[in-house]
């Protein structure tokens, strides 16, 4: 073993239980004397990864997560102060934003109305 490795060896493409999707490196942290006098069958080694990939692949994911759910709970909190469908606003695409303001207004007994825009465009509100 000590002819192949030794303290500070890097070994490439390993994988991490951490980041299982990321290509990682190995660094032998094994006592060098250890590995030459082989008084060990095994060695340890820590996990790492180039600090781009560390960056784009942890780092970002981690603060677009972070932001997302900061701005998903003010919107939450707004949803619950308007008494507005939340989970129904979360799935919402163009064709059923109609649905949630359909919601919201007949939970507060509301009627929605159209008006005219300048534009000519319905702008429906309530």
């Amino acid at each position: 073993m000590s002819d192949k490795f030794t303290q500070g060896t890097i070994i490439e493409y390993i994988r991490s239980t951490k980041y299982p999707e990321i290509k990682c490196q190995g660094i032998v942290i094994s006592a060098r004397c250890d590995l030459a006098q082989e008084k060990i069958n095994q060695f340890h080694c820590l996990s790492a990864m180039n600090i781009e990939e560390w960056i784009y692949e942890v780092l970002f994911e981690s603060v677009v997560n972070e932001r997302n759910n900061n701005v998903l709970g003010n919107i939450k909190k707004y949803c619950e102060q308007k008494c507005m469908d939340f989970a129904t606003l979360c799935g919402i695409d163009k064709v059923n934003f109609r649905e949630v303001l359909l919601k919201s207004a007949s939970s507060k007994g509301k009627k929605i109305y159209k008006k005219q825009s300048k534009s000519g465009n319905l702008f429906r509100g309530y």
